[in-house]
């Protein structure tokens, strides 16, 4: 999602995990819940500075970082790289 945030597409990578994909339509409240292990995610991929940043924004680089930190969020058994 081009025009959201790091934070809010790893967020949304996370509710898709645990089966409520849809929770974007609610209330921020609800979605904080997510925050916590969405800004590890971005730490661990070395993003934690574009957490705020709209994903249009970021470098090529930064983008690619940013798709294997929603990979992740999804708990893969394995992930593939080229």
């Amino acid at each position: 999602f081009p025009h959201m945030t790091a934070l809010e597409n790893v967020r949304v990578a996370l509710q898709r995990q645990h089966g409520s994909s849809f929770d974007f339509w609610r209330s921020k409240s609800v979605l904080n819940r997510f925050n916590n292990r969405a800004l590890e995610l971005l730490n661990d991929v070395g993003l934690s500075e574009f957490a705020n940043t709209p994903a249009v924004e970021m470098p090529y680089g930064r983008k690619r970082a940013l798709e294997i930190a929603t990979t992740l969020a999804l708990d893969p058994e394995m992930m593939l790289l080229d």
